[in-house]
C-alpha cells in the first residue's frame, strides 16, 4: 500500500539512508522534496510534471463544483478556484522547483523508471545534488548579507 511519508517519526538518518526516492508531485511545494534534495537523495519524478502538479486543476467540471468560491475579477494568473487550461498548466510548471532543481531524474513511464533505477549512479547524482545545495547556501547567505 503506497502512502505519503510525513516526517513526524522518521529521523534524518533514516531518510538520508535511502538510496533514492520516487516522488509523485501532487503539489508545487512539498517539504519532502527539499529535504531529500538537501540530503542528496537522488529523486525520480515523472517527466510530464504539469499532469501531477496542475492536472487536477485542468478538469473543466471544476467550474461547476467550485462556482460559489470563484472570484468576481478574472486574473491572468493561476486561480485555484477555476479550471486551468493546458497551456497555463505547462507554463506555470516551468517555474516550480520540480522543474528548476538540477539533477532530478525524470522518467516517462514505469518501464523507463525501472531502467533508470537499474542504471543510475546514485553516488554521482547524490554528490551533484549536495554540491548544488552547498552553492545555493553560499549564494543565499551572500544575498541576505547585502
Amino acid at each position: 500500500k503506497a502512502r505519503e511519508i510525513y516526517n513526524v517519526t522518521l529521523k534524518f538518518e533514516v531518510l538520508a539512508s535511502f538510496q533514492a526516492a520516487v516522488m509523485l508531485p501532487y503539489d508545487t511545494s512539498l517539504m519532502l522534496l527539499w529535504e531529500f534534495y538537501a540530503m542528496g537523495v537522488p529523486l525520480f519524478v515523472p517527466r510530464q510534471l504539469w499532469r501531477w502538479l496542475f492536472g487536477q486543476h485542468t478538469r473543466q467540471d471544476l467550474a461547476t463544483q467550485v462556482k460559489d468560491y470563484m472570484f468576481d475579477t478574472p486574473s491572468p494568473f493561476f486561480n485555484p478556484y477555476e479550471p486551468l487550461d493546458l497551456e497555463r498548466a505547462r507554463f506555470w510548471t516551468r517555474y516550480t522547483d520540480w522543474a528548476l532543481l538540477p539533477h532530478l531524474q525524470y522518467f516517462r513511464s514505469i518501464a523507463d523508471l525501472l531502467e533508470q533505477l537499474m542504471a543510475c549512479d546514485f553516488g554521482s547524482v547524490s554528490a551533484l545534488m549536495k554540491q548544488f545545495t552547498a552553492l545555493s547556501v553560499v549564494r543565499n547567505v551572500e544575498v541576505w548579507r547585502r
